[in-house]
């Protein structure tokens, strides 16, 4: 989408002419535009959301998917100052980018995210979704498709924003050495939404190339944290606030009581979850590092041209090998 005179699909949907139907139709619902054999191999991509629009306008018989978005979303959340109609990315209500394309707010979206930790109920106490939407959405969809993390970007995104992780990998650079270090936060994928291993439990949400991520932990706490650094413009900037995001969930999960209780009659059945599920579950990678935070790891966050830097009290022997592992990234 950033280089639309060699990309076909985009240079079609940002020409006017055309209508968002006849650009997937000729350059994304083609059998030579597959990666892989459909059903076999979730990957991360944008156009799939175009594609569910286009059946979302035929379906309700509106005139373009922005209109419903009004309609059934933003309408009901009081979302007033959030559009589709967003030209700096070249967004129209028309021709919407569904994945990347909305103009909204630090005060507007808060309100979506509130909605899917209420199970679809506005903050208002308004219904928006169903339950089941929202646990779709917290699901991977159903299927058999190979769904995992590692895999969803060709196999490495460096991309860190928890303390737990499903493995860690040997080579991830020649600065690493031999130590195993995480592939990605990212646990797995469901309908528009990101898997991440707590530390004690899941946690559902999604993060952008723009700055901003939500977050939300069923039962516990939700989150909507916004900035703006562009990871094409100041990847420098985009990369280290993200890993720094982990420190704050991590804040946020010591703060969350999360038990399991024994509903067979069993005296004393309650018991407090460990970090990342206990040893045998997943690994903590501040243990394996011996550090209490990622603030180590990422000595200084940098403002384009050096003017400010924020700067770490104490740096860990690993910080230099980790900004070459973890930045700079591309996240959509």
């Amino acid at each position: 989408r950033e280089d639309p005179e060699n990309d076909r699909y985009y240079s079609c949907k940002y020409d006017e002419s055309k209508t968002l139907r006849e650009c997937l139709e000729m350059f994304v619902l083609t059998d030579d535009n597959l990666n892989n054999p459909p059903g076999t191999m979730t990957g991360y991509n944008n156009e799939a959301f175009d594609i569910l629009a286009e059946v979302a306008v035929q379906k309700t018989g509106m005139d373009n998917f922005g209109e419903i978005f009004q309609k059934y979303i933003a309408g009901p959340l009081g979302m007033d100052s959030t559009t589709y109609d967003c030209p700096i990315v070249k967004s129209t209500q028309e021709k919407p980018g569904v994945a990347w394309g909305l103009c909204s707010t630090g005060n507007d979206f808060p309100k979506f995210v509130q909605m899917l930790s209420k199970d679809g109920m506005s903050p208002s106490g308004k219904r928006v979704l169903t339950k089941n939407a929202v646990y779709q959405m917290f699901s991977h969809g159903g299927g058999s498709a190979l769904n995992t993390g590692d895999l969803l970007w060709g196999g490495h995104l460096p991309f860190y924003v928890t303390r737990c992780y499903p493995r860690l990998v040997k080579g991830m650079s020649p600065e690493l050495g031999d130590l195993a270090f995480p592939l990605t936060s990212v646990a797995g994928y469901g309908l528009g939404t990101m898997f991440f291993l707590g530390n004690f439990g899941e946690i559902f949400g999604h993060a952008g190339s723009t700055g901003g991520i939500w977050l939300v932990a069923p039962g516990r706490f939700a989150i909507y944290l916004t900035w703006m650094a562009s990871s094409s413009i100041a990847p420098e900037v985009a990369g280290g606030t993200y890993t720094l995001i982990a420190d704050i969930l991590n804040a946020f999960e010591n703060a969350s009581t999360f038990t399991v209780e024994n509903s067979l009659g069993v005296e004393d059945g309650s018991e407090q979850i460990e970090i990342c599920g206990g040893q045998d579950m997943y690994v903590d990678l501040f243990s394996q590092l011996g550090i209490s935070s990622f603030e180590p790891l990422t000595p200084t966050l940098k403002c384009p041209g050096d003017e400010q830097r924020l700067s770490a009290t104490e740096v860990h022997p690993l910080s230099a090998a980790f900004d070459v592992t973890g930045f700079p990234f591309h996240l959509l």
